[in-house]
């Protein structure tokens, strides 16, 4: 982790010479997701790059942390994603911390695109933080009217659960403008009154970056906010983010990402 911090911030004069990446940047949602987000490894596909993060990350209170690299490529209408995060109280520690790995592939043609992805962990509390309860494999389809219209659908399972398997469908429909999107997000669960319903949007400027909006979470009776800002500097842009559940004894969880992109 420190040695690629090393190297990206000793490299980024160089770097910043190369043309800025056209990568979507900072999205939470399942329309408009992070490039290294592999929540919708098939809209990747759209923007043409390669880009290389690392995240670190911690719950304020309980301080769980959690250190992810990510890595996604995109060309031609293909991507390919892959990231590792280690979670945990110390993730100096191998006892006290768990190591996991997803890996996705997608593809982009007209007005259609599709993406699959497999992982293994689950994010309960929809933050970036790894949560793992069980591998899972994930797909979606994304389809972009004539108009600035998006309609996205997708659907996950877990497949090596403890005690049961579930079952997650998620609906969006987005509005989508030059550099910038809007979506409303609906997700249900095969898990009793596991739903949400989410409002969140994104914005991508030259040299700056936001992102944000509130879910309610059914299970828990509760409203979660996102927030995510970033700047750019030539390829590379560095970020913080939070995202808290508004309830009694929920911590927030926040933290700060680097990126290099080509």
């Amino acid at each position: 982790m420190r040695k690629l911090l090393f190297l990206v911030v000793v490299l980024s004069p160089t770097l910043s010479l190369a043309a800025q990446a056209g990568i979507s940047r900072g999205g939470f949602g399942l329309l408009f997701a992070d490039h290294n987000s592999s929540r919708n490894i098939g809209q990747t596909a759209r923007s043409s790059g390669f880009s290389v993060q690392a995240l670190g990350a911690k719950f304020t209170g309980t301080h769980e942390q959690t250190v992810v690299l990510s890595a996604a490529f995109a060309r031609g209408g293909l991507a390919l994603s892959a990231y590792g995060s280690r979670y945990g109280m110390d993730p100096k520690l191998n006892a006290a911390s768990e190591d996991i790995f997803g890996v996705g592939a997608g593809f982009a043609f007209s007005d259609l695109s599709f993406g699959f992805s497999a992982e293994k962990e689950q994010d309960v509390y929809r933050t970036i933080a790894r949560t793992r309860t069980a591998a899972s494999v994930r797909g979606t389809v994304t389809y972009e009217t004539k108009g600035p219209l998006i309609l996205g659908l997708g659907v996950s399972t877990t497949v090596d659960a403890a005690v049961r398997q579930e079952q997650t469908a998620e609906v969006a429909a987005g509005w989508k403008m030059a550099n910038s999107g809007i979506e409303l997000l609906q997700t249900i669960s095969s898990r009793n009154s596991d739903w949400s319903t989410g409002l969140l949007g994104r914005w991508n400027g030259q040299s700056f970056y936001i992102a944000g909006g509130g879910i309610y979470l059914g299970l828990p009776e509760a409203v979660q906010v996102l927030a995510r800002a970033g700047f750019v500097w030539g390829p590379v842009d560095f970020s913080g983010f939070v995202t808290h559940i508004v309830k009694s004894n929920e911590n927030p969880f926040h933290g700060i990402t680097l990126r290099a992109a080509f």
